[in-house]
């Protein structure tokens, strides 16, 4: 019985259902992530005008902190997700940001990302890679859509991390660690790749952020005279 109720928690973790353990990992999600998804928003310095990608929204935290940097200009909030359960919650609740063309919600996963190319200002996602079927193709996905000199920004809770790695809760997953990540996105082409430690004075506690920045040239118009 602990094992069935391990393995279903797992599999919430990774998508959470709308089922009375799914109802429980969302509100653990909440718990665990909120700090992180407030962090990621600020330290991704959003301007007014800027396009912004979350991947793996899960509850909408980051995307309600986001939209608040992003109600008074012309730029626009997207949310990919794979599960069906939290894209019908999140519509719900942002219904009036959905209508007025501020949020778009997408029901697919971060290695077919329906954008064009250069398209993103800034990207984040919380505790999300770890759990992408291919790390690399996902990188890749993201260096596609992400503008030249745009960036990423990545936080993570290691020591919680771990922890469920220990408990065999983060099940076929990629390695959970920033040293993976890193690699990942340097075979990308993703350059200035720092991680720093910051401290949550509201949560008392600290948090790992990784930072990534796309290599690309930016092309400028041929002007013929």
């Amino acid at each position: 019985m602990a094992f069935f109720l391990k393995k279903r928690f797992a599999r919430n973790l990774k998508n959470p259902q709308n089922t009375i353990i799914g109802s429980y990992v969302k509100k653990k999600l909440i718990e665990w992530n909120s700090h992180l998804e407030e962090n990621a928003v600020k330290l991704c310095r959003l301007e007014p005008h800027q396009n912004v990608l979350e991947v793996g929204f899960g509850p909408g935290i980051g995307i309600k902190k986001a939209l608040e940097y992003l109600k008074d200009g012309t730029g626009k909030m997207y949310g990919i997700e794979t599960s069906k359960h939290m894209i019908e919650e999140c519509k719900e609740r942002f219904k009036n940001e959905i209508f007025d063309d501020k949020l778009v919600l997408l029901e697919t996963s971060v290695h077919n990302i329906p954008c064009n190319d250069n398209f993103f200002d800034r990207v984040f996602h919380v505790d999300s890679f770890h759990y992408w079927p291919n790390l690399d193709g996902g990188m890749h996905e993201l260096y596609r859509v992400m503008k030249p000199h745009s960036y990423m920004v990545v936080p993570i809770d290691l020591e919680r991390v771990k922890k469920l790695s220990a408990q065999k809760l983060l099940r076929n997953c990629n390695s959970p660690d920033f040293y993976t990540l890193k690699y990942s996105l340097e075979r990308q082409g993703f350059v200035d790749i720092k991680t720093d430690k910051f401290w949550d004075a509201k949560k008392q506690e600290s948090f790992y952020v990784l930072f990534a920045r796309t290599n690309k040239i930016e092309e400028n118009p041929l002007v013929i005279s």
